[in-house]
């Protein structure tokens, strides 16, 4: 609604908004995933599939604030999307927005490690 171009159509709504933001737009789809941009290229990808949902409060706030922090740490943004997803999934396991959050230790165990490389995320040249 913000670009006026359907939401479809990913490459016209990241260039569009890249005119504007210049930095990373993320552009969320709940429980399909997220598209980010980076002015470069476009990443795109689903969510962890081991999650079972109890609560999706505060899903969105745990992505976005794993990511910040581990973009901020790393600079590596495939890294800081799975960080971000995987924090997010582990708060939806539990009710209540800030349960379960992830700390970059705990990501490194070994039940986030065999689903880590599992997430796939496509990149996309920007055009």
């Amino acid at each position: 609604m913000l670009s006026g171009i359907d939401y479809k159509n990913e490459q016209k709504i990241f260039k569009f908004i890249d005119k504007y933001v210049k930095g990373i737009f993320i552009m969320t789809k709940g429980t399909k995933g997220l598209s980010l941009s980076d002015n470069k290229y476009i990443y795109s990808c689903g969510i962890y599939k081991h999650v079972k949902e109890i609560d999706a409060t505060g899903a969105g706030d745990a992505f976005a604030s794993g990511f910040s922090m581990m973009y901020l740490k790393t600079k590596e943004i495939e890294y800081s999307i799975k960080f971000g997803l995987a924090n997010a999934a582990n708060v939806v396991e539990k009710i209540g927005a800030n349960t379960n959050i992830l700390t970059p230790t705990s990501f490194n165990n070994k039940t986030w490690k065999k689903y880590f490389n599992k997430l796939k995320i496509t990149k996309t040249k920007l055009c």
